[in-house]
């Protein structure tokens, strides 16, 4: 079962969702397949013949079975990014595998970079609990805000550049219901306006920095790029804007 809930203006509400869609990116493309093809006319049968073509096409990720996990320790769990980064980091070196966060609350002090060949495999029990301090999503990374590049505050789950990944397992990965990121709604319109009228004159994407100072709303997990992915399972809450982008 697929349920998409939608970014409302008012981020950080607790929006549980439960991904549980192995073909959702091809179900995506399915819906918009069918909404293109009523501008020109009625549904036809080519119409669903083309809209099941491109499910077809559809890939999912090939990535290898071998598993690393995330070792638990009261260390590790109230100091999670750099256990669970250096665990992605070896496992992308070995080629890819499964990295396996166990039970528990991780605390998460900034961005998780996921790479390609990595499958982020969350053990039911196992919520990464992220930082709500901006400062530790800084530097900027290049990203895209409402469909404009920009180096801005990063993602908290980021991957740039990547082909076959994944995020699975039936765990929970919350952006935090405290975060200083609730208060930027009120305060983000200059900055945002100041980033479409940039997309608008086409200005290089390397001078659009809105760093410290500005106040652009990261999502909880953004694919920058990419080739190949599944999201399959977990439950994803309090993201500061947008759950996927």
């Amino acid at each position: 079962m697929l349920r998409f809930i939608p970014d409302v203006d008012r981020s950080m509400s607790s929006y549980p969702s439960r991904f549980t869609h192995r073909r959702a990116l091809g179900w995506v493309a399915f819906i918009v397949t069918l909404l293109t093809c009523s501008y020109a006319s009625a549904s036809t049968d080519e119409d669903w013949e083309i809209a099941e073509q491109i499910v077809n096409q559809i890939q999912l990720p090939t990535i290898p079975n071998e598993k690393f996990v995330v070792d638990v320790s009261d260390t590790s769990l109230s100091a999670a990014r750099a256990p669970i980064q250096r665990v992605i980091d070896k496992a992308s070196a070995s080629g890819g595998g499964i990295v396996v966060v166990p039970k528990g609350t991780w605390q998460v002090d900034g961005p998780i970079r996921l790479k390609s060949k990595v499958n982020l495999h969350l053990e039911e029990g196992a919520t990464l609990l992220f930082s709500g301090d901006p400062s530790h999503y800084l530097p900027v990374v290049k990203t895209r805000w409402e469909g404009t590049e920009v180096f801005t505050y990063s993602p908290l789950i980021y991957a740039l550049n990547v082909e076959d990944v994944a995020i699975t397992g039936k765990g929970t990965i919350d952006g935090n219901a405290q975060s200083a990121f609730i208060g930027w709604y009120e305060k983000q319109n200059t900055d945002m306006h100041a980033l479409r009228k940039m997309g608008f004159d086409g200005v290089p994407v390397e001078k659009r920095q809105f760093g410290e100072g500005h106040y652009l709303r990261p999502p909880l997990i953004q694919f920058f790029h990419a080739k190949r992915v599944l999201l399959e399972d977990y439950t994803a809450l309090n993201s500061p804007f947008g759950l996927i982008t």
